[in-house]
Parts: structure tokens; C-alpha cells; sequence
């Protein structure tokens, strides 16, 4: 079988909601996507790259990358999902 060329580093093993009712969601240390419930901006921080950046996006698309915060302030998607490596 021919290799697909997959970084295995960023297949997820786990997944958190980001709560961002009340405060910044802090992504987990090794955070490589989020997944949007809901079309909207989202505010976001990446590990060692940038931040407060923020991007509109459809409902049901993942962003993958290495995050570090999702701000409450500036991000209007919902139900979004964070999703990491151990």
C-alpha cells in the first residue's frame, strides 16, 4: 500500500469544547486543530507564531495548526472543538 504522507504528529488523540462563555479558552499544550460548529470569526492566539489572529469561517470546517488560546473577545463561531495530542 503506497504511503499517503500523513504527519502523524498532527492526528489527534483526544478532544475538549472550547468554553469561551466566561473567559479565554487556553488550548491544551499540544493542540493541532479546531473544528467550527457554527460559521463565524474566530479569535485566535498560535504556539510561538502570532497572535490575537483572527479568521471567518464556515460552519464544519477544521483549521489545523498549533493553538494556543481561543479568545473570547473577537471570536463569534460556536461549538467549537479543540482537538490534541497526548
Amino acid at each position: 500500500m503506497a504511503e499517503l504522507g500523513i504527519d502523524n504528529a498532527l492526528i489527534p488523540d483526544g478532544s475538549v469544547a472550547v468554553d469561551i462563555t466566561s473567559t479565554d479558552h487556553t488550548c491544551h499544550a499540544r493542540c493541532v486543530a479546531l473544528e467550527i460548529g457554527g460559521a463565524g470569526d474566530v479569535k485566535y492566539d498560535m504556539a510561538g507564531e502570532g497572535t490575537g489572529l483572527t479568521l471567518t469561517v464556515p460552519a464544519g470546517k477544521t483549521l489545523v495548526g498549533r493553538f494556543s488560546k481561543v479568545h473570547k473577545t473577537g471570536t463569534t463561531a460556536t461549538n467549537i472543538m479543540e482537538f490534541y495530542r497526548k
